[in-house]
């Protein structure tokens, strides 16, 4: 899920955190056939534009069949322009691919269920929504999609292949997966329906009260500021935030939830801005803690933060901070490493540009992006456990540090 905030000086241009969509964009990476030269030329033409230009006389010129028109040639020489900046979340989308990309953005589509993303030229599976078609059909976060409907997805774009993975309700898509768990090639189906994203649910076990937090958007504060106040109704001492399987959402939301439990004007996380540190003052670097008064008198003794390979984006973020602050004890598998912050500037003729101009690091200065959250405990297969199991892993774990 992808978080995104509007610049107060303009409308039109947003910044997002990306990982999170529903299905995250990119190009797969495919090979390129060798070619050689024609006899008597001679490979010493300058890399420039005028290079370019001679490439493209050679092509009208020698290409027997029917050309792309101007219009496509552009656009694909701009895909290629963003896929040389060797960054899976910077592309170009012409107009169709970006009006897809728009849906994604307000969350209204129809498909499998599943976060999807572009890793070192494969189609990764972040994370797949509680509930969803995906999560019915076996699919897991983690996943590399190999086929689609048997067909192979080397020479596709990422576009070419979310087209073909959505459809209409109803329909059957059939995917080949490479598990990186397990290391296997599985074929599953999955019948295609209308996908919602869940946002939150409660449930107690022994004395830990738990709060199932599926998403971040604009809903979420709201209902956890509840799930706060129905905790201290339930009497349980202890607080058990999941967050396995969560890709993500507004930052916002994130940081306002964080809110509640680490002290106002602490930093919550900071931005790397690279080579454009400069242009950006320490405080426009950093988003800190708005000091929420907790919800009731009643606090948790002890909070636990649960992650997989799932969790990515605000919920790194989230954890991340509780982590450095000493705030709660993280269990589970290592996150996604998904913190990076994409600006997105959509022009007149349909177009957009999805450009990374940060990336996230926590409190303590650690890398999001790429290297992820390392839990305090360890616990295998975390995405399958049942909640009451879970529930007696992290009770156990406070126990032994107590």
């Amino acid at each position: 899920m992808e978080y995104h905030r509007e610049k107060k000086e303009s409308k039109v241009r947003k910044y997002l955190l990306v990982p999170s969509l529903f299905f995250l964009f990119g190009f797969l990476v495919a090979a390129t056939n060798g070619t050689t030269l024609r006899k008597g030329e001679k490979n010493s033409s300058p890399v420039d534009s005028a290079f370019y230009k001679e490439v493209e006389q050679k092509l009208r010129a020698l290409y027997p069949f029917k050309e792309p028109s101007e219009e496509e040639k552009i656009y694909e020489s701009l895909r290629g322009l963003t896929n040389a900046y060797d960054d899976d979340y910077t592309t170009f989308f012409p107009p169709t691919n970006s009006k897809l990309f728009s849906q994604d953005i307000n969350g209204s589509f129809s498909g499998i269920g599943a976060e999807i993303s572009v890793r070192d030229g494969f189609l990764f599976i972040e994370g797949v929504l509680k509930g969803s078609p995906a999560e019915q059909a076996g699919v897991e976060a983690g996943d590399v999609i190999l086929k689609i409907n048997g067909e192979d997805l080397a020479d596709k774009t990422f576009m070419d292949a979310l087209k073909e993975i959505r459809g209409e309700v109803g329909t059957k898509v059939k995917l080949t997966l490479f598990s990186s768990k397990t290391e296997k090639t599985r074929e599953v189906t999955v019948t295609r329906d209308v996908v919602e994203i869940p946002t939150l649910e409660t449930e107690s076990h022994s004395n830990t009260f738990v709060i199932h937090l599926w998403n971040f958007n604009e809903k979420s504060l709201p209902l956890f500021k509840k799930a706060l106040e129905e905790f201290a109704q339930s009497g349980k001492e202890n607080l058990l935030i999941d967050l396995r399987g969560n890709p993500g959402g507004f930052l916002d939301s994130a940081i306002d939830m964080l809110s509640y439990f680490v002290e106002q004007g602490k930093v919550l996380v900071q931005e790397d801005f690279g080579d454009n540190k400069d242009k950006y003052s320490a405080e426009e670097r950093q988003v800190r803690s708005k000091g929420y008064e907790f919800p009731s008198q009643h606090r948790p003794k002890h909070i636990g933060v649960v992650i997989d390979s799932g969790s990515a984006s605000a919920s790194e973020i989230f954890a991340g901070a509780l982590q450095d602050y000493g705030k709660a004890l993280i269990l589970g598998e290592k996150s996604f490493g998904k913190g990076s912050v994409q600006e997105y500037i959509p022009f007149e003729n349909g177009s957009s540009l999805k450009v990374t101009i940060a990336r996230w690091l926590t409190p303590n200065g650690r890398q999001i992006s790429k290297k992820g959250i390392e839990p305090d405990i360890k616990i295998e297969n975390v995405s399958k456990l049942e909640t009451e199991e879970l529930v007696k892993k992290f009770e156990e774990a406070i126990s032994q540090k107590s």
